[in-house]
């Protein structure tokens, strides 16, 4: 924790979540009230010269060299990453924070057009997690089962475990190191879930879909940059019941404001998701699709926004 008591504190609570989200809170179970509640989302405003300071900080990264840039030459990164959390699962008595993954680790975030500092270090991580629980509460609850594409570390997958145990659930993951952590939570937990090598760069047909299952994504359509084609019409030839993505959305940023411009030069330099949310919305002009909700939440990391909301279905 930070010491911020000479600091005024603003905080986030339920009526937050579910303002943003859309969603009942009076319908939410106990479980996820007491989960929100428990969690620490206070935070400062940074203003006057120490929010120069941050501007000044994004364009100094923005003219270096050595941002990575997303796409397929990155799958050794990856591969790498979800290795060193299967170790930290294996060694660490199958904990569920083994899986959590490195990039949580901004003390600065960004939220509502400000950049804030939060009292807890987990602030990020704590947001992302509400942010599921109340999208898989709102979406998922009716599906037949889900199939998590670029799954990761499979933490996503837990959750949905937890909140639909007789759900049957598909991990999927470019990176093999992520199959090998779905074999581990398998064996220690008992949790139906199965993993599948996929690469969303050129998909392929072994996935399993059942009518009216749903397809989520959380942080993993950015990596394909203007590469999303293939995947795209890979899943309107699936007909999924819905699709539910958690994801960074240029088409959101308003270019005209400087704090949003700023996120838009990262997100391209990154070279992350360009043009996806336009595709779908020309396809429900020609009713190949319709578009359920897209919402942005104005919250992210330090220098972009990756927690921006796309809800679709193919046309049946």
């Amino acid at each position: 924790m930070r010491d911020n008591s000479t600091i005024r504190t603003k905080s986030l609570d339920v009526a937050y979540f579910g303002n943003a989200l859309d969603v009942d809170v009076a319908s939410l179970p106990e479980w996820i009230l007491l989960d929100i509640n428990g969690k620490d989302f206070r935070y400062s405003e940074v203003t006057g010269p120490e929010r120069d300071g941050c501007i000044l900080d994004i364009l100094r990264i923005l003219e270096s060299e050595d941002l990575p840039v997303a796409g397929p030459e990155r799958i050794e990164k990856w591969e790498k990453g979800w290795q060193e959390n299967l170790e930290k699962y294996l060694h660490n008595d199958a904990s569920f924070d083994s899986l959590t993954p490195k990039y949580f680790s901004y003390n600065k975030l960004r939220y509502n057009g400000s950049y804030i500092i939060p009292v807890s270090y987990s602030f990020e991580l704590d947001f992302y997690t509400v942010v599921r629980y109340l999208l898989f509460h709102k979406y998922l609850a009716n599906v037949s089962s889900i199939v998590d594409f670029g799954c990761g570390t499979g933490a996503t997958l837990i959750m949905l475990s937890d909140m639909f145990p007789e759900k049957p659930l598909i991990g999927c993951d470019w990176a093999k190191s992520s199959q090998s952590i779905i074999e581990a939570i398998v064996k220690k937990t008992g949790k139906h879930i199965a993993g599948h090598n996929f690469n969303m760069f050129s998909p392929n047909d072994d996935v399993p879909f059942t009518d009216g299952c749903a397809v989520i994504t959380m942080h993993a359509l950015e990596q394909l940059g203007a590469n999303y084609e293939d995947f795209l019409n890979y899943i309107l030839a699936k007909r999924p019941g819905i699709c539910l993505h958690l994801e960074p959305i240029v088409e959101l940023y308003d270019e005209d404001k400087l704090f949003d411009y700023l996120a838009i030069r990262y997100h391209q330099k990154r070279g992350y998701l360009c043009g996806f949310l336009t595709s779908l919305r020309n396809l429900k002009a020609t009713e190949k699709a319709s578009i359920i909700d897209v919402r942005r939440l104005y919250f992210g990391s330090f220098f972009h926004e990756g927690y921006s909301v796309v809800v679709w279905r193919p046309a049946m």
